[in-house]
């Protein structure tokens, strides 16, 4: 099992949240919200993490706290795990994993993605 120390920043002060992951693929991190980009997604910086690891890198954090929102997270996850798994880092961001735990008594879930939003290093294609 894998822990997720999710630190929420708002505004005035902070929350921290202990988070669990069964995946086999997750590992032991602790990030903190810098930037909601939408309704669901958040920008997080992923801290030296539990293990030691100096991994300070954007990622991409998407959440759902219902349950069929929670449900869809959930297998949108497992695709990136299966299907999608050769095409990481290469076609699709990088999976970091699928947490869950209990915010405030409310079931939460969230999944951490590489962020990709620096753009293409290169043109798709060129015209002439």
């Amino acid at each position: 099992m894998a822990t997720l120390k999710l630190n929420w920043a708002h505004s005035q002060y902070s929350e921290v949240y202990d988070l669990r992951s069964w995946s086999s693929d997750a590992v032991n991190r602790v990030v903190r919200t810098t930037k909601r980009l939408r309704a669901n997604p958040y920008e997080v910086l992923a801290e030296p993490n539990v293990d030691g690891e100096l991994d300070q890198l954007p990622l991409i954090m998407k959440i759902a706290r219902r349950p069929i929102a929670w449900g869809d997270l959930q297998h949108e996850a497992e695709i990136c795990t299966k299907e999608l798994l050769p095409l990481q880092g290469i076609v699709v961001p990088k999976f970091s994993g699928f947490y869950e735990g209990r915010i405030k008594g409310i079931p939460f879930g969230c999944m951490l993605l590489e962020d990709c939003s620096t753009g293409l290093s290169k043109p798709v294609c060129q015209t002439h």
